[in-house]
């Protein structure tokens, strides 16, 4: 089976984008409900003016977005800059070759390859799915966005059979 298909420095920095998502709704969540903790005699009491609190609560809303912001941006910079000095800047076209023995990678005149036998991390999630081995931690990533869906499917069976979905 082969299989071919492009990796581009905006794919992954979209999915790091998406990786942050939740942690920042969280983030947000408990930012929120910290702010009303703190100033929850304030919102009882008759004496506080509430305006001065509503005003409080948009400025504190609005560093705390821009904290958010500015945190999700140096966790894509760090992240993008981490890979591109590990995979010494690994984006372009893979050339995925799957036989009964091996899985073999081609990018940009390197490549390698992994036996079935010797993969020993398999994560299926729901829109990608990884493979790697105790020797070579970086492994492979196949995605559903950058993958054709029909190829996807066909892929990840023909993974799961080769390692048994471990």
């Amino acid at each position: 089976m082969k299989l071919e298909y492009e990796w581009s420095r905006e794919d992954l920095k979209k999915k790091l984008k998406k990786k942050r998502k939740t942690p920042n709704i969280v983030l947000l969540i408990f930012g929120v409900a910290l702010y009303f903790y703190i100033t929850y005699y304030g919102i009882i009491w008759p004496e506080f003016d509430t305006w001065i609190l509503l005003l409080g609560f948009l400025i504190y809303l609005t560093v705390l977005l821009i904290i958010i912001r500015l945190s999700t941006i140096l966790y894509v910079f760090s992240r993008l800059r981490r890979n591109d000095r590990k995979t010494d800047k690994a984006y372009g076209t893979y050339y995925i070759e799957l036989d009964d023995e091996t899985i073999t990678s081609k990018i940009n005149d390197f490549s390698i390859t992994y036996k079935w036998k010797d993969i020993s991390t398999f994560k299926n999630k729901k829109k990608y799915f990884f493979i790697a081995t105790k020797e070579d931690k970086l492994g492979l990533l196949f995605t559903k966005e950058v993958i054709e869906e029909e190829k996807y499917n066909k892929l990840l069976e023909f993974v799961e059979k080769r390692i048994g979905g471990k």
